[in-house]
């Protein structure tokens, strides 16, 4: 008897929170949703991206929550095997090269033009598809020392527009629900 194996591409979305007071570049790759952030404000939506505030979402939200009222969007309203999420001047590399760094962990380009794309790889679907499926999450670390705090806990206590409760509720469920995730 013979069985065919059906392999089944993942389907990887990379979600670009994008500012609805400017328009921005955007990478040509159907891995990347780019969507405009707090859309809900947004009046004239010059940049003709899909906005936030469609389905269920928290657009209005954005002040207190930022990029995440993407997240929240596409959690809700988009169908993938893996999601992602980045802002639209900071991208996850996926090149095997290491790249300088500012004190925030970022490497720095001037433009998101065809060079950048190729250096960083953000075109290279399959090193986005071999990186993002070999890992159960991908995060960036931030060292927030540099930007004189202990940790992020302290930050969160001391930024007057970060709520303290937000990133406690968030800790509990983590804890929660992935106790092997927190320490």
């Amino acid at each position: 008897m013979y069985t065919e194996t059906v392999s089944h591409k993942p389907k990887i979305k990379i979600f670009v929170s994008h500012r609805t007071d400017l328009i921005s570049d955007t990478i040509d790759n159907p891995v990347y949703v780019n969507v405009r952030c707090g859309a809900i404000y947004d009046k004239v939506n010059k940049s003709n991206l899909q906005g936030d505030d469609t389905g269920d979402n928290i657009s209005y939200k954005k002040p207190y929550f930022s990029e995440l009222t993407v997240m929240y969007w596409a959690w809700k309203n988009q169908e993938a095997d893996y999601y992602g999420l980045c802002h639209y001047r900071r991208y996850m590399s996926f090149s095997k090269q290491n790249f300088d760094e500012n004190i925030y962990g970022n490497g720095e380009c001037k433009y998101l033009d065809d060079e950048t794309i190729k250096k960083y790889s953000f075109n290279n679907d399959e090193l986005i598809y071999d990186t993002i499926q070999s890992n159960d999450f991908i995060f960036t670390t931030v060292d927030v020392s540099k930007s004189g705090y202990k940790n992020v806990y302290h930050q969160y206590e001391k930024v007057p527009f970060l709520n303290i409760s937000d990133l406690e509720v968030a800790i509990r469920i983590l804890k929660e629900e992935y106790p092997e995730f927190s320490r």
